[in-house]
């Protein structure tokens, strides 16, 4: 996986010394500046094109790399199913949006504080261990909760019984495992509004500006109202995702030259 590069360093040497074959994940921030999602790095393409092949899950990160001599192909995380309700929350009382976050800088966090001060009338619950300076900048109103990290079980839970997800981030390029969670537990989405996560996310989502407050706390209210649609939506994108990445994996086989890839039942996310 990548980054860090020193794990691919490290699989190469391995690779090298017992002749063995070297597959690289390589998340977007390995092949673009994570900030912005646009730059090409310059030195991954030079060690990727000693591995055997280089995964990365969109078609632009795939052209950048190929155009670089190395050997890439796109696969999107495994379309998985949650388990327990698939239904719409039947939550009695207030309405409920989860953004699961990293606290990382591409995550417009000033931007969801604002947006949630102007929807009182709905929770806004953040997971992740926030960033103590990231988290000292702001003032949260009383409908914002900053859940910290939770045990797979409070997760699980606090994403069945959301009414919306958001997934949030300032770079292009990039997939949002927040948005692949959504998919799992077929929740409307809203998120950015880049390239890669429109090609993706064709169904069930709300696309905003992720640094215009007014504009997440419209799409916010826009996929709260309309939730149940949404949610029937994204149960549909969910089925036709997982019938394509089960042809993705047959495709990955032939191109390594082997029979088949072996993987597990779906899970939840």
């Amino acid at each position: 996986m990548a980054p860090p590069l020193t794990l691919v360093l490290i699989g190469l040497a391995y690779a090298r010394l017992t002749h063995s074959r070297l597959v690289i994940d390589a998340h977007s921030a390995a092949v673009v500046d994570r900030r912005t999602g646009l730059q090409p790095r310059l030195c991954f393409p030079s060690i990727a094109r000693r591995a055997d092949l280089t995964i990365v899950t969109t078609k632009v990160l795939a052209g950048i790399l190929t155009a670089r001599g190395v050997k890439s192909f796109e696969l999107h995380v495994p379309t998985s199913r949650a388990e327990g309700p698939t239904r719409p929350s039947e939550r009695v009382g207030r309405l409920r949006v989860v953004m699961p976050s990293s606290w990382d800088g591409d995550e417009p966090m000033t931007a969801v504080v604002e947006m949630a001060r102007r929807i009182p009338a709905v929770d806004v619950v953040v997971t992740g261990q926030a960033r103590r300076r990231r988290q000292a900048r702001h003032e949260l109103p009383s409908n914002l909760e900053l859940a910290g990290h939770l045990s797979s079980d409070a997760y699980a839970r606090l994403l069945r019984e959301s009414d919306a997800v958001l997934a949030l981030t300032t770079a292009e390029n990039t997939m949002q495992q927040a948005g692949y969670e959504a998919l799992a537990y077929q929740k409307p989405l809203v998120t950015t509004d880049t390239a890669a996560l429109r090609a993706y996310f064709t169904k069930g989502t709300v696309f905003v500006d992720p640094t215009d407050a007014d504009a997440l706390a419209a799409g916010v209210t826009s996929a709260l109202e309309h939730r149940a649609a949404l949610s029937q939506a994204m149960a549909e994108l969910r089925s036709q995702r997982a019938l394509e990445w089960d042809a993705a994996v047959t495709a990955l086989a032939t191109c390594l030259g082997i029979g088949s890839i072996r993987h597990g039942p779906e899970s939840p996310s």
